[in-house]
């Protein structure tokens, strides 16, 4: 059965319930005004939220993830010509995942200060972590209030979805903070990465600690 659109009626009546059983003397008006100045981050936050029943995608610690359809990287980049390249199916098992589980990687080895995208997720895969891939991507993007507080200062990379751009490139998804709000970008793999753009991952049966 397909989805039915939801009426003019239906999203007025939802506005009003909201307005009146929300309880604004537990809400900072700081935050909220922030939210006021991100229209478009914000829309994109209460959409994922109603289409979650109108909960928060979160169990304890653990951010949900919606598998119910392939990440579109043309819907969420907007632009025509982007696909899927590579994606580590191991990720794709998961429909919830424990932050607290999550390591960051940077792969440095010795004294390097930064190495190469591709060897990058060379040396991901040989340790045979499982890269955390655009639906954690997506779920932590539309939900930021899950995203660990460690993670700021850093650009975090989700190397089980490598992308093809319209010019050939392969990149790669991330999140990265500025003070307010949490921003989403993507890095080409041909760039050099350093001990602030590490990757998310969690360890595999034979990955190091």
């Amino acid at each position: 059965m397909g989805r039915k659109a939801v009426d003019v009626g239906q999203s007025h009546a939802l506005m009003a319930v909201l307005a009146q059983n929300v309880d604004w003397s537990q809400l900072d008006s700081d935050v909220v005004q922030r939210i006021i100045m991100a229209p478009k981050e914000s829309g994109a936050q209460f959409t994922a939220f109603l289409r979650n029943g109108g909960r928060s995608a979160v169990k304890g610690s653990k951010v949900v993830i919606d598998r119910s359809k392939p990440f579109d990287p043309v819907e969420f980049i907007g632009e025509k010509g982007w696909s899927i390249a590579e994606q580590d199916e191991r990720a794709l098992r998961f429909t919830e995942v424990d932050l607290n589980t999550v390591l960051l990687k940077t792969m440095l080895e010795g004294g390097e200060s930064y190495v190469v995208g591709e060897e990058k997720l060379r040396r991901l895969k040989a340790a045979e972590y499982i890269r955390l891939d655009a639906g954690v991507f997506l779920a932590l993007w539309q939900n930021p209030a899950l995203i660990p507080a460690s993670w700021q200062g850093k650009a975090v990379f989700f190397d089980g979805t490598i992308l093809l751009s319209p010019g050939g490139g392969r990149c790669v998804l991330c999140l990265f903070w500025h003070g307010w709000p949490w921003c989403w970008g993507y890095f080409g793999l041909s760039s050099n990465f350093s001990d602030s753009r590490p990757s998310a991952v969690l360890a595999g049966l034979s990955a190091a600690q």
